[in-house]
């Protein structure tokens, strides 16, 4: 899986660095070597974080594959499963982030512009902060669900009224599967503000009350019992 999953990403950074490396020997016109390193160091760039979400998405799914949520016990699986997916997604996010914010790194003026929006525009700053606080909220939350796990994946849960099993959790919202196939979507931060009733937090096995309305005249023999 490793070898199949890494092929593509992995069959481009050495010629890149190659052809940057023979690109001041070559014949080129100087006015022509600039635009031509600058697009092979962004093609470097992004191919090395093209590797390393491939890296990070065949690492996940190997731990997944090792440990099956289909048993019957399978609360360590499930522990696994949450912690996994979640870790993931961040990873990703974060390694996208990089690499674009090394792309823009490279061009002289977006250093420029960058380097006076911070020092000038302070409010600006706030703003967006104001605005992303969402979004770094979810991030923390996520961490919080895969350290503390309140949620699993497949656990039972009761929320909104409604009971269900969760079948996702993204990076900003969680999935749950509905008894009757509906799907509600809860932002991630609601499992961590809000309570929620999880029937499966301990063990796999689900207990319930089931409440039978018969007629006072039944008969509640063992026998007649066990027949219905």
């Amino acid at each position: 899986m490793l070898l199949k999953q890494t092929r593509s990403p992995a069959r481009y950074p050495f010629p890149l660095l190659a052809l940057l490396i023979a690109l001041p020997t070559t014949p080129l016109q100087e006015r022509f070597k600039d635009p031509v390193e600058h697009f092979l160091t962004l093609c470097v760039i992004g191919v090395l974080g093209w590797l390393l979400i491939t890296l990070v998405r065949v690492t996940s799914t190997l731990i997944r594959t090792r440990y099956s949520i289909a048993v019957e016990n399978n609360l360590h699986a499930r522990r696994i499963h949450t912690q996994t997916e979640v870790l993931e997604r961040i990873f990703i996010g974060c390694i996208v982030v990089i690499t674009i914010a090394a792309m823009l790194v490279t061009f002289p003026n977006a250093r420029q512009i960058g380097t006076s929006v911070f020092a000038s525009a302070g409010i600006a700053g706030v703003i967006v902060g104001m605005a992303a606080r969402s979004t770094f909220a979810s991030l923390i939350a996520g961490l919080q669900v895969a350290i503390t796990q309140p949620i699993r994946i497949d656990d039972a849960v009761v929320v909104e009224g409604e009971w269900g099993w969760i079948e996702e959790i993204e990076a900003t919202y969680v999935v749950v599967r509905l008894w009757d196939l509906r799907r509600l979507i809860l932002p991630l931060t609601y499992f961590i503000d809000k309570p929620f009733q999880n029937w499966t937090r301990t063990t796999s096995e689900i207990i319930g009350v089931v409440f039978i309305h018969v007629d006072y005249t039944a008969s509640m023999s063992e026998r007649s019992c066990r027949t219905s």
